[in-house]
Formats: structure tokens, C-alpha cells, sequence
């Protein structure tokens, strides 16, 4: 079980996310607000940064940054429609790999990147 933070604007994409993760035991905490959820990762103890890359005020991009500097034991995954086709991770400026995962998520799918994730980090 981890404990999991999604951020991205779309309400539908958020609700379907956090159900999938939860069946599968996860405990997920949810924001709309790229600043909102820096706020919580500063706050709270998190294992997981699932995010989207567009969102008011901080995008998913700048979010995993800020991460990566202040919470480097955090992993991080990003969620993307069309862009994600076209790359399977991206690197911050430190060259970190951050995985990117498309939408529509299938549940196994996440689940593999979720394990394949966790499993790197420990």
C-alpha cells in the first residue's frame, strides 16, 4: 500500500484514477492545484506523485521539479493524453527519468507502473 498524491485539473480523470487506486489499497489524496498539492507534499509524508501536466498555477512539469528538489524520496509519475504517445518518460534538469503514463488508464496498466515505480525507488 502507498501512500498517493493526484494532482490534475480534470475532475472525471481524477475520480477514475483515485477509485482504481484505492480498490487496489492505496491511500489517495486529491488536488486540482499544482501549488495545493506542493503545499500537502510539505505537510504530509507521501510516497507517490501521480500528476498531470497542465494545472492552474504550477503545471505537473514545474510540480515534479519542486518535488524531485525538496522531496527527492518521493516517486513521481505523470499522467498525459496525446503527449504521452510520443514519450514514455521525462527527464528533469537533474536527468531524473520521470515516468509519463497515457490516459485513458486501464487499472493493470497502472498497476504495473505503480509496482515498476515503487519497486525502483527502494
Amino acid at each position: 500500500m502507498a501512500k498517493i498524491l493526484l494532482a490534475d485539473t480534470d475532475l472525471e480523470k481524477r475520480r477514475v484514477i483515485a477509485t482504481m487506486l484505492r480498490r487496489a489499497g492505496h491511500v489517495v489524496e486529491i488536488y486540482d492545484d499544482g501549488h495545493a498539492a506542493l503545499g500537502a507534499i510539505d505537510c504530509r509524508p507521501f510516497d507517490m506523485l501521480l500528476t498531470g501536466f497542465v494545472m492552474p498555477g504550477m503545471d505537473g512539469i514545474s510540480l515534479a521539479r519542486e518535488v524531485i528538489k525538496t522531496k527527492p524520496s518521493i516517486r513521481i509519475m505523470l499522467i498525459a493524453g496525446f503527449l504521452a504517445m510520443a514519450m514514455s518518460s521525462c527527464r528533469t534538469k537533474s536527468g531524473k527519468a520521470v515516468p509519463v503514463i497515457s490516459h485513458p488508464i486501464h487499472l493493470r496498466h497502472l498497476g504495473d507502473l505503480l509496482s515498476n515505480v515503487m519497486r525502483a525507488s527502494a
